[in-house]
């Protein structure tokens, strides 16, 4: 490649990195934006995250740090082996409460 080649491959790189971060900018500012102008109709979004935020929290808190042999292999240390941990009981709060929400759903339709 020529000099001039480069250098229009670096153009486009930097303007497509520039592009990118734009793009990131205002995929994060645009819901805060919302949740600013519409308090009101941003409770319930607010409440879910917090939901979310809270058994996330609640999976790190109750698991364990152990750490066998075959995790020195990973190297996986006591804090991730926290934060796997916690993300594993996390999903099955989760799975559990889609469960339960499923199978009551289809039994209140049964009465309907």
């Amino acid at each position: 490649m020529s000099a001039t080649e480069l250098a229009i491959v670096n153009i486009g790189l930097i303007l497509g990195y520039v592009l990118l971060g734009a793009c990131i900018l205002v995929t994060l500012a645009s819901p805060v934006w919302y949740i600013i102008k519409h308090p009101e109709k941003a409770k319930d979004t607010l409440v879910g995250i917090g939901f979310i935020v809270g058994v996330a929290l609640l999976g790190y808190l109750i698991s364990g740090s152990e750490v066998s042999a075959l995790y020195g292999k990973f190297n996986v240390d006591a804090g991730l082996s926290k934060f796997i941990g916690g993300a594993l009981i996390s999903m099955y709060i989760f799975g559990f409460i889609a469960i339960v929400t499923i199978l009551y759903s289809e039994v209140r339709g049964l009465f309907k």
